[in-house]
């Protein structure tokens, strides 16, 4: 499953330009930006990933 793909994420409207009805466009996610976010969200990386999981469980910054 992709950040997209859940109901509570940003990430559709971001990656793909979906509407929502609670999400407004950011003027800091232009140009070079969007592509570094797009970058990020769509590259799949285990090692970061279980990192990720891991301080979300401990309520720990990454």
């Amino acid at each position: 499953m992709q950040a997209e793909d859940h109901h509570w994420s940003s990430a559709k409207h971001h990656l793909l330009g979906a509407d929502g009805p609670l999400i407004m466009a950011h003027e800091w996610l232009l140009g070079d930006d969007l592509k570094s976010y797009r970058n990020l969200m769509t590259k799949t990386d285990e090692r970061f990933d279980d990192m990720l999981r891991l301080a979300t469980r401990r309520g720990q910054p990454l």
